[in-house]
Parts: structure tokens; C-alpha cells; sequence
């Protein structure tokens, strides 16, 4: 009888350790994949997808490498560097300060996970980029949108694209930057990964560079943020102020320049879209804490 009862009792010791086991596994779970420590810890919210955006701690940052957000002014790069920092949940620097608005760590280059810059001769010490690759005309019409005013983000006004050689000019100096950036990025000679415009607004495309984004930095992602950003993508109002706007539909302002420098144009992208799709991907080592 003694026995009997001595087995009964180690069966319920054995089940209490299983069950208690199944519940520590559970929480970590639930505490890692599921945000709690965010609610614990009371993080700053950073938007509809991650509530747990944070600096680099300072022993990570002194070894982290300087990430360049690279592409020109109209490219939606303001936007890949949106999407980057809710992925990673950790913030993204600048070496500029035209969106302290809108970034917490506007303007900083330390302990963020990476930067945004337009020209890459203001990141001498970067160890890698992720460059935002879109088509010449389209970058150019959204400049041009933008320096019509906030409220012209979708495009510019039609009377802007016949009012003299506004257009013309604006056209020509800022398609020759656009080449002239993409070169620069490109002969840097430090490991990069191209991302293409159009991948930014479709589902199935936007998870796949996510995913790779976050292999390429080396920092580990919540899948909850991960399907949030992939759910939400096509939702105008994910962070709209920085979120490109779709362009006039079958409307080609370039074919208001002459011949001549329509060919000029197409030419010199062209080269760069050549440039860009013979670009291997490099590697960035990862970091040892």
C-alpha cells in the first residue's frame, strides 16, 4: 500500500514539473512573440505594427556598423526607412533634419540601426546600405510634386508642367542627380542590398525583402510585427506622411521635352538600370556582442 501510494505521489510530482514546464514555455512565447514585455515595461508606441521601438543599447552600439538608407529625394527611401525601423524595432538615424517630425532620431547616426542620406559622401564610415532603386521619371515627378507644395505629394499641378521651361529644366538637372546618386551608391564598393520601388506595394513582394532586410542587418524580427506590416502595407493610412502616393495615371509629362533630351534621359537611365540589376549583393558580417 505504501509503495502504490509512493508511485501515485512521484506521478503527480512528475505531472505538476511537465505542466509547470509547458507553462514557463508557454509565457516565454507569449512574452517574445506576443509583445507582453512591451506592456510590462511601458515602451513608447512607434506606430500601428510595432509599440517597442527603442535606441541600440549602448554596448551594441559601439560595435554596430554605420547602415546607409540610400536613394535620391522622390524614391519613397523616407518610407523604406519607415517600414525598417517598425520591422526591426529599433530606431533609424539621418544625417539630415527635415523629418524630426516624424523620426524620433532625426538627425543622430549613433546607436540607431541605421541611416537615411540622399548622398552617400555624407556617410564616409558606412559598412553597408540598402539601396531604394526606383525608375527615373517617377522619382523626378514626385520631386517635382513636392516642390509644389505638401499639397501636391500625388502630383504636381498640370499648369506647373506648362509654365515655361520650369519643367524642362527641373526635368533635366534632377534626372541627371538621379543617375549620378545610383552610381554613387553602386561604385561605393561596401556590400548592399537593392531593393526595387515596386516591391514596396505588393504583399507578397514586401514580406519577401522584409524578411530579407532583417537577414541582411542581422537583428532578429516578431512575426506578429512582421504580418501586421505585410497586412497593412496597401493601407493609406499606415503612416501617411510618409507613404508615397500613387502618380497621375497615364500621364507621361516627359513627353513635353524635346526629342533630344527625352533620349538623353532614357539613355542615362538606361545605363543606371543596367548598373543596378548587374549589382551583386554583398555580405555584412555579423556582429559579436
Amino acid at each position: 500500500m505504501t509503495v502504490i501510494r509512493w508511485r501515485y505521489k512521484n506521478i503527480f510530482i512528475l505531472l505538476a514539473v511537465v505542466t509547470s514546464a509547458y507553462i514557463l514555455v508557454s509565457l516565454k512565447h507569449v512574452i517574445f512573440h506576443e509583445g507582453i514585455m512591451e506592456l510590462i515595461f511601458g515602451e513608447d508606441t512607434e506606430g500601428p505594427c510595432n509599440k517597442r521601438v527603442r535606441h541600440l543599447d549602448d554596448n551594441l552600439a559601439k560595435k554596430w556598423p554605420i547602415i546607409g538608407i540610400l536613394g535620391p529625394p522622390g524614391s519613397g527611401v523616407v518610407w523604406l526607412r519607415y517600414l525598417i525601423e517598425q520591422l526591426t524595432g529599433i530606431y533609424t538615424g539621418s544625417v539630415d533634419t527635415e523629418y524630426g517630425h516624424l523620426f524620433i532620431a532625426e538627425g543622430q547616426t549613433k546607436k540607431v540601426v541605421a541611416v537615411m542620406a540622399h548622398d552617400i559622401s555624407v556617410l564616409p564610415h558606412m559598412k553597408a546600405g540598402i539601396v531604394l532603386y526606383r525608375h527615373m521619371k517617377d522619382t523626378v515627378r514626385s520631386q517635382y510634386a513636392a516642390k509644389h507644395g505638401p499639397g501636391a505629394v500625388l502630383e504636381a499641378p498640370m499648369e506647373a508642367y506648362y509654365a515655361g521651361k520650369e519643367w524642362e529644366m527641373f526635368a533635366m538637372d534632377q534626372g541627371k542627380i538621379w543617375a549620378e546618386r545610383y552610381h554613387d551608391y553602386i561604385r561605393y564598393g561596401k556590400p548592399l542590398m537593392i531593393i526595387n520601388y515596386d516591391d514596396l506595394s505588393d504583399p507578397d513582394q514586401v514580406k519577401r525583402q522584409l524578411l530579407h532586410i532583417s537577414h541582411f542587418v542581422h537583428v532578429p524580427i516578431r512575426q506578429s510585427v512582421l504580418d501586421c506590416l505585410v497586412e497593412r502595407i496597401s493601407d493609406v493610412d499606415l503612416h501617411p506622411d510618409v507613404k508615397p502616393q500613387a502618380l497621375r495615371h497615364g500621364f507621361n509629362p516627359f513627353e513635353l521635352l524635346p526629342v533630344s533630351k527625352q533620349q538623353m534621359l532614357l539613355k542615362l537611365e538606361n545605363y543606371t538600370e543596367k548598373m543596378v540589376i548587374q549589382t551583386k549583393e554583398g555580405f555584412l558580417p555579423r556582429i559579436h556582442v
